[in-house]
This record gives C-alpha cells, sequence and structure tokens, in this order.
C-alpha cells in the first residue's frame, strides 16, 4: 500500500467532496506508480473519465455503503449533471 501522509491529517468530520478528493489523490498515485498513468491506454478518441476516476466513483460508491451500484452510479451522474454536492 502506498503510504500518503495526508490522510493520517484528516479529521472524522470531512464531507463527500472531500472524501472523493483523497480517494482520487490515493487511487491516482497508485495508478501512476504502477502502471505509469491514470488512464491505461485505449483505442478510442471519445473523451471519458480515466481508469482512476471510475476506480475513485466505485470506491467512495462502497465507503459510504451504496446498496446498489446502478443507484449509485446514477447519483454521482445527477450530481455531476446539476452541479451540486
Amino acid at each position: 500500500m502506498i503510504a500518503q501522509p495526508a490522510v493520517t491529517l484528516l479529521s472524522h468530520e470531512f464531507c463527500r467532496e472531500d472524501l472523493f478528493s483523497v480517494v482520487f489523490v490515493l487511487v491516482d498515485d497508485w495508478m501512476i506508480q504502477t502502471y505509469g498513468s491514470s488512464n491505461l491506454p485505449r483505442e478510442t478518441q471519445v473523451p471519458q473519465f480515466t481508469d482512476a476516476e471510475v476506480l475513485t466513483l466505485l470506491l467512495v460508491g462502497e465507503l459510504c455503503q451504496a446498496p446498489r451500484e446502478r443507484g449509485w452510479i446514477r447519483q454521482v451522474r445527477a450530481s455531476l449533471c446539476t452541479g451540486q454536492n
């Protein structure tokens, strides 16, 4: 596991946006350290989420104990589209 000193500085009272940020930084650092990039190479030119972003969405869903993956993704998509927190 990657030692991330900033994680120990977190208080127990932080919002979901902070959780997304912390998880993304950890996942992105791990992807770069392991694969040299936060996104594995693809044959497509269509803009999409990076692998680190997808893993972050799924991990935060697990940490928030989302009961269903599809419901969680719909909730995230709705928040993303409306700009809500």
